[in-house]
């Protein structure tokens, strides 16, 4: 199977079908407080912290305790709410609107110490909706805060992310490019079709490490035979479809790369939201057969259920 990385790109401001190879602009970045920069912010597994932040509907505590870091609070009919954060150490988060609800939503960033074709960062965020309830995001790019811009100038961010698939029979130096966009809406992202006058994904050919830095959006079509799958890293609409249920790991040659199954709880008792681990699945696959509700989000597997998130109301 094909390995997918991502990396940030420079995309024309607007995306004007006038200018196809020339005259790019760098959007500026989308405006965030940087309130844990990673170099103040190292803990060790053996200590603990308590920190309060103003996000969602109110008040909202960060906690490190036992090697987790979680982030817990209330939504706004009272509810109670906790996510645990899949990030090390050393990690730096944000703070900004992403989608302009009027409810601060926080972006937490890991480095990986990876290179070459694999993700440097991991990007988690903790969304919240009108209800002041949180959502998770989370992607796996070699990507910064720069990748994280308003195209369309109307106060949401849209991610900017890039797959690399190689080309016909694994050969990594005629692969393609394959450039998305998600933007934020009400807690949750979605993946755009078009920007402007331009049609999306991008494909973009590379012609070997001469022209790393040649991101030009020519919008041809692949050769035949040219894997150009997308992987959908969105959840603003659940998934539909039949095929068998794939939970996903960290195996380096599925096409998210890095990414682990989310899930949430939702239930009488407020909102639980994590990662899925061995004895998570193993409970989860219980709860699927009871849960009131299910849905699935994202896809990273063509032709396969292989969701980037489960989604369960509980009875």
């Amino acid at each position: 199977m094909k390995l997918v990385f991502a990396i940030s790109i420079l995309l024309l401001a607007g995306f004007s079908s006038a200018a196809q190879t020339a005259n790019f602009k760098r959007p500026k970045p989308f405006p965030v407080e940087n309130i844990f920069p990673g170099h103040e912010n190292y803990t060790s597994g053996s200590e603990t912290f308590r920190r309060r932040l103003k996000v969602g509907a109110g008040t909202a505590v960060l906690e490190w305790n036992n090697d987790e870091l979680a982030l817990r609070g209330r939504d706004r009919g009272g509810k109670p709410w906790r996510v645990k954060l899949d990030v090390n150490a050393y990690y730096e988060a944000c703070r900004a609107d992403f989608d302009r609800n009027g409810m601060a939503d926080l972006l937490f960033i890991t480095g990986t110490a990876a290179n070459g074709f694999l993700p440097s960062q991991l990007l988690e965020f903790v969304m919240f909706d009108r209800a002041g309830r949180p959502v998770p995001f989370f992607v796996a790019a070699s990507a910064d805060l720069n990748d994280l811009v308003d195209l369309d100038r109307n106060g949401r961010a849209e991610l900017r992310f890039i797959h690399y698939n190689y080309g016909v029979d694994g050969d990594k130096w005629t692969g393609y490019y394959v450039t998305d966009l998600y933007e934020a809406a009400n807690g949750r992202w979605k993946k755009l079709e078009r920007i402007g006058r331009r049609r999306l994904p991008i494909l973009t050919s590379f012609e070997g490490w001469k022209d790393v830095e040649r991101f030009l959006p020519a919008a041809g079509k692949p050769p035949k035979g040219q894997d150009v799958f997308s992987p959908d890293y969105a959840n603003a609409a659940p998934v539909r479809g039949k095929a068998k249920l794939s939970f996903l790991s960290s195996d380096p040659f599925n096409y998210c790369y890095f990414n682990q199954t989310l899930r949430v709880l939702d239930s009488k008792r407020g909102r639980e939201i994590g990662f899925l681990d061995a004895d998570g699945e193993k409970q989860t696959r219980g709860l699927l057969k009871t849960a009131a509700k299910t849905e699935f989000y994202g896809r990273c597997e063509p032709d396969k259920n292989a969701p980037m998130m489960i989604w369960l109301t509980l009875k």
